[in-house]
């Protein structure tokens, strides 16, 4: 893996901008022709901020992940103490490998708590048709999602990571002393409702000038 995009990584997932953006929500599109690769958005509280986010990345490597040095997770299945869904982690892909002893550095990431709009008729499957269509390209790109001036969100696919691995893994395959299991404890409902309203909160009163 090269340098260049560990460091990368590490800077993106590090970043205090996280804390001002506020990662809220995850969205997918694709082509309805299949003719590109699908997208997965991150909706941001602050998307002024998420996208100054995308920029940490771009700034040090560019539009792509060449070497994947940037681990996106989708971890799938029933976990105790959550709703029904799944979860989105996004962390520097070495830290997988690290010692258990590095604590610190294999904590590092960022995860999201999706809760799909199940049981509700006629609601698509938002995350089935999108490892449909990255499985067919074999890529896909991880973007900011913002909001125009007419007040409606759309991806800014030039803020965007072209992304080549995107790793699918179920509750029951995780282990007890894996990264993935912290990413899964972190995202208790009521925990990362909590935090986001704070970080809303404190947004409110120091808007961006």
């Amino acid at each position: 893996m090269g340098a260049e995009s560990e460091q990368a990584a590490h800077a993106f997932c590090e970043s205090p901008l996280w804390d001002q953006a506020v990662w809220m929500a995850t969205s997918y599109q694709w082509h309805p022709s299949s003719e590109m690769p699908p997208i997965m958005g991150l909706v941001f509280g602050n998307w002024m901020k998420g996208v100054d986010l995308s920029r940490v990345w771009i700034d040090a490597a560019g539009n792509a992940d060449e070497n994947d040095g940037l681990r996106v997770a989708v971890l799938e299945g029933e976990t105790p103490g959550q709703t029904d869904g799944y979860t989105v982690r996004l962390s520097p892909s070495l830290n997988e490998f690290l010692d258990e002893n590095d604590e610190d550095r294999r904590s590092i990431g960022r995860a999201m708590r999706m809760h799909p709009l199940s049981g509700v008729p006629g609601s698509p499957d938002m995350l089935t048709r999108f490892k449909q269509e990255y499985e067919r390209h074999g890529e896909f790109m991880l973007a900011p999602v913002v909001q125009r001036d007419d007040g409606h969100l759309y991806v800014n696919v030039h803020q965007g990571i072209i992304k080549r691995e995107l790793l699918i893994r179920h509750v029951s395959e995780i282990g007890a002393d894996e990264p993935d299991l912290l990413a899964l404890r972190e995202c208790d409902d009521e925990k990362v409702m909590g935090d986001a309203a704070e970080h809303l909160r404190r947004a409110a009163q120091n808007p961006p000038s």
